[in-house]
C-alpha cells in the first residue's frame, strides 16, 4: 500500500509539465486530484480518486460525459485525502485497511 499509492501519486505529479495543470475538485462528491493537459490537440483530464476502496485513475476527454465508476483500479486504500497547500504544493495521505497511512507532499512543475 506505501509504496504503491506514493509512488503512482508522485509519478503522475511528475508527469504534469504545465502550471496551473492541476486542481483539487469534487466530482460526485468525491474529492479528486484533476490533471489537464492537451492529448494530440484535444482538452483531457485524468482524474485520480478513492472508491469503494480503490485508487482509482480516470482518463477523459474533456468533452465526455463521464462517471468516477468508469475509472481503473491502481492499488487499494481504505481513504485518499489530497488537499492543495498553495504555490503549487499538494499534499497526499492514504490509509490501509489496517489504518497505517502514507503520505506524499510534492509540487506540480512550473513551466509556464
Amino acid at each position: 500500500h506505501r509504496s504503491a499509492a506514493r509512488a503512482y501519486s508522485s509519478e503522475k505529479l511528475r508527469q504534469t509539465d504545465a502550471k496551473g495543470a492541476l486542481k483539487v475538485v469534487s466530482i460526485e462528491n468525491t474529492d479528486c486530484l484533476s490533471i489537464s493537459m492537451d492529448y494530440e490537440g484535444t482538452a483531457c483530464t485524468t482524474y485520480i480518486y478513492e472508491q469503494e476502496g480503490m485508487l482509482k485513475e480516470l482518463f477523459v476527454k474533456d468533452s465526455t460525459a463521464f462517471s468516477l465508476k468508469d475509472g481503473r483500479d491502481i492499488t487499494a486504500v481504505s481513504s485518499l485525502s489530497i488537499e492543495a497547500l498553495g504555490d503549487g504544493l499538494y499534499h497526499f495521505m492514504t490509509a490501509d485497511s489496517r489504518g497505517e497511512t502514507a503520505s506524499l507532499i510534492a509540487a506540480e512543475r512550473s513551466v509556464p
